[in-house]
């Protein structure tokens, strides 16, 4: 089965690609570093470099550092050849890279919601410290020719109930410690500004919306993720309040592409949002995901939202990126979920 997996995630990659018909030149030759490299977009582009270098002949070398670095090694045996490799690297403490680093994509962060209250400090530091730590880093490379860092579109998210453009400032309330993830990817691209000014860093910002596919672990606290455990498990699928709040979907692969494209074409000190162009709602997303699994099971609304006067809607403006670097899907909501429900399946038969 596992290869069965492998093969579809390779095809997923060539689809992207194939709508960025430069990316496979401007990479070649590349030495990329992906800081908190062993997390869903670390392994994406890891799948990506090795399509570009087996299909395309890109001769890229890709350094992936993470605290997870045992572990991913582990589950990607595939991975596991001379042009990647994965060092062991707590980014809150301070590090070098190789010295033939051209490209450095700073993709550390902790977005799981449970931790921003837990230990919301370990979240700062690893949100701000960590790329500190990283651009200090890039200050010593030779060669560099971009620094890439991946922010949120939290940085700018507001009450509101329509996209998230680029230029729009977000209004977060910092004394509330359940802010601290946004509230520090603010702060993280300050720094980001304040080194590219001072030390003459190209560094250009991609804000993150929301990713699914493989390689994201489905106990992650996020709205799909509990729907498709619920659906796997042969459970109803539970919409906590009314279900209208709205989000978008990018999948894995066309993530991955689009955060190489913004890190080779992007253009120094803009940023671009990276999301799905598709706003839907969470009740329309469990429609959809129910009739994917052979037990279909019925959408039950659970408890009540409490008014706070607030808008959950979450999904970007992509008008900037598609105009400035052609970004584009290969794969809709839709064949989205349907790739990731498959994924998810044949994992649980691997076990």
């Amino acid at each position: 089965m596992a290869v069965n997996i492998n093969k579809q995630i390779e095809e997923d990659c060539i689809s992207s690609l194939n709508l960025q018909s430069d990316l496979v030149l401007q990479l070649k030759g590349e030495s990329i570093a992906v800081i908190g490299g062993t997390g869903f977009i670390g392994s994406w582009i890891a799948e990506l470099v090795a399509v570009i270098n087996d299909k395309f002949d890109g001769n890229i070398r890709l350094e992936l550092l993470g605290r997870s670095a045992k572990i991913w090694t582990v589950s990607h045996p595939h991975l596991s050849r001379d042009d990647i490799t994965v060092t062991s690297q707590d980014v809150r403490s301070p590090f070098s890279l190789g010295n033939h680093t051209t490209l450095v994509i700073y993709a550390a962060g902790i977005a799981d919601s449970r931790v921003h209250s837990s230990d919301p400090y370990k979240v700062y530091q690893t949100n701000v410290t960590g790329l500190e730590n990283t651009l200090k880093a890039a200050t010593r490379l030779p060669l560099i020719r971009r620094f890439l860092n991946i922010s949120s579109g939290l940085a700018a998210a507001g009450s509101r109930s329509d996209a998230i453009s680029e230029s729009d400032i977000g209004i977060i309330n910092h004394t509330r410690i359940h802010n601290m993830y946004a509230q520090s990817r603010r702060t993280a691209e300050s720094i980001a500004c304040i080194f590219s000014d001072q030390h003459r860093i190209p560094i250009t910002t991609a804000r993150a919306f929301t990713f699914i596919g493989p390689y994201q672990s489905i106990a992650a606290p996020w709205a799909i993720n509990n729907f498709m455990r619920d659906g796997l498990s042969g459970n109803n699928i539970r919409i906590r309040g009314d279900g209208q709040t709205r989000r978008s979907y990018l999948y894995g692969s066309d993530a991955g592409v689009w955060i190489l494209k913004i890190a080779t074409a992007g253009q120094n000190g803009e940023i671009y949002n990276v999301g799905g162009e598709e706003p839907i709602s969470h009740s329309k997303v469990a429609q959809v995901l129910s009739k994917l699994y052979k037990k279909q099971p019925d959408l039950v609304f659970t408890g009540k939202l409490v008014d706070t006067g607030r808008n959950y809607d979450f999904f970007p403006d992509l008008s900037f990126g598609k105009s400035k670097l052609n970004l584009k899907q290969a794969f809709n909501t839709n064949l989205s979920l349907e790739r990731t429900v498959q994924w998810y399946a044949a994992k649980a038969l691997d076990q």
